[in-house]
């Protein structure tokens, strides 16, 4: 995985790369130690998240659809909250409700798509916007600009789906490589500036 911290697995029929709760298990047995599985979801029911948990193999969920606080709450389930970002997003005001999120996620609004678009979002809105945790940054990072991406937003972390990919559910090893490499050069510049 080229030092990658976490593995999402995505539950998702419209998705390309949905998988079945058979493959999560085998694919979140397989991970190295300390690599985080999680379960990526779009407004799941309450049987299907029995399901994951009954799994006992994910760490965490990955909430992105129109999830309330109290849906992710009830999962009993460490989660992140992804909130779809244009424009006109009230980003602070949305994730601050989500108070027991591990983590809020960004990601670019594309209408009818609830992620994996490929696109990104103008980084600039984020620039006086105070979220009271951990930030991950998503939408059409890649390889070529991951790099400005960090720099620009300094995210608590990345998620990478489409900009590494060879075609929806097949990532390319270079690309993953490529992209881990820009973010710790982007990180060492961060540190440096400290």
């Amino acid at each position: 995985m080229h030092g990658a911290d976490a593995i999402g697995m995505i539950f998702y029929p419209d998705s390309p790369r949905n998988i079945d709760l058979n493959q999560a298990k085998q694919i979140a047995r397989s991970v190295q130690p300390f690599v985080t599985s999680v379960a990526v979801v779009v407004n799941p029911d309450d049987d299907f998240i029995n399901k994951i948990k009954q799994m006992s193999v994910i760490d965490r969920i990955q909430f992105h659809g129109n999830e309330k606080p109290s849906d992710c709450e009830k999962s009993g389930i460490s989660y992140y909250k992804v909130l779809r970002v244009n424009s006109e997003t009230d980003i602070e005001y949305l994730a601050n409700q989500y108070e027991s999120a591990a983590a809020i996620q960004l990601d670019t609004y594309v209408k009818n798509k609830p992620g994996g678009t490929g696109e990104t979002f103008d980084w600039s809105i984020l620039d006086n916007i105070n979220i009271q945790k951990p930030l991950i940054l998503a939408g059409g990072l890649t390889p070529e600009n991951v790099y400005q991406a960090v720099l620009t937003v300094k995210p608590y972390a990345i998620d990478l789906v489409s900009g590494v990919e060879i075609k929806p559910g097949i990532k390319d090893a270079v690309k993953i490589k490529e992209t881990i490499i820009a973010v710790r050069e982007a990180d060492q510049v961060l540190n440096k500036a400290q």
